[in-house]
């Protein structure tokens, strides 16, 4: 049993990044693409456009 539990530790960080990217994906990706849309011709973006552009670039 402890076994287990010291596996469950280990991989926590790995399954909770896992856990929230699904999240993301089922709630936010249609407005994350809208930003995405609606940030294309603009030469500044701010940190949160970048990130969203970022996160969409690896889930595609």
């Amino acid at each position: 049993m402890f076994r287990y539990l010291k596996k469950s530790e280990e991989n926590k960080e790995k399954n909770d990044k896992e856990r929230l990217e699904s999240y993301y994906k089922r709630n936010y990706k249609d407005y994350f693409e809208f930003v995405e849309g609606s940030v294309k011709n603009k030469n500044e973006l701010s940190e949160a456009e970048k990130g969203i552009v970022e996160w969409l670039k690896r889930s595609k």
